[in-house]
Parts: C-alpha cells; sequence; structure tokens
C-alpha cells in the first residue's frame, strides 16, 4: 500500500531566499591609522596614590535637579551630616564638582572610624 496523496493545500516549505551580498570594502587608507595613546603610567599617578576624599553632605540634596541628584546617590550621600570615603580621582571629582554647593570635601590619608562606621 502506499501513503495517501497530500491534500491540494499542503505544499512543502519554500527555500529561505539567498543571502544578500556583502556590501563593498571601505576605501583603503593612504596611512595607517595613528596608535592609541597609552593609559597614564601608575608613575605619574603616584601623586595620587593612597588619597581619599572625605565627602560629606551638608545641605539636602531635595528638589535639586536631577543631575545633582544622581552625582549624591552615585557618591552614596542619602542622609545629612553622613561621610563617604572616596578615590581622589577625576572621575569622583567630577562628580564632586556637580554637588559642591551641597558637600563639604576634606583630602585625606586615611578613613576616620568615628565617621566611617
Amino acid at each position: 500500500l502506499s501513503p495517501p496523496p497530500a491534500p491540494p493545500f499542503f505544499s512543502p516549505p519554500n527555500p529561505p531566499p539567498p543571502c544578500p551580498p556583502p556590501p563593498p570594502p571601505l576605501s583603503p587608507r593612504s596611512q595607517p591609522l595613528p596608535a592609541a595613546p597609552s593609559p597614564p603610567s601608575s608613575l605619574a599617578m603616584s601623586s595620587q596614590a593612597g588619597k581619599l576624599v572625605a565627602v560629606t553632605l551638608v545641605r539636602s540634596g531635595a528638589h535639586q535637579r536631577q543631575p545633582v541628584q544622581d552625582a549624591l546617590r552615585c557618591l552614596r550621600l542619602r542622609k545629612m551630616h553622613r561621610t563617604e570615603y572616596h578615590r581622589n580621582c577625576p572621575e569622583v571629582r567630577g562628580m564632586i564638582r556637580s554637588v559642591r554647593h551641597l558637600v563639604k570635601v576634606k583630602e585625606t590619608n586615611t578613613i576616620d572610624p568615628a565617621t566611617f562606621f
């Protein structure tokens, strides 16, 4: 016995269309790209090595613009008169600059246990 014929509305799936050709290559450069600048050496940053910044919130961040509130959140300053310690690096300095009217900043080499815990 042979299998019954397939109904007329059923047909095998069509094969997928072929992939489009790749885009043409970009024009070759006459000169190679310059080398990426090297990151700053640890010797250049040794003047700030081990330095910390103590940041204390002295004015509330309520009713401030959203970027100011975001900077306070990133600095982990949530309650008044609390001190947080951060590395003295350009990223932290930029956040401190955006909230300088709300905080008190002090450079230090050690963490004060009275304000840390």
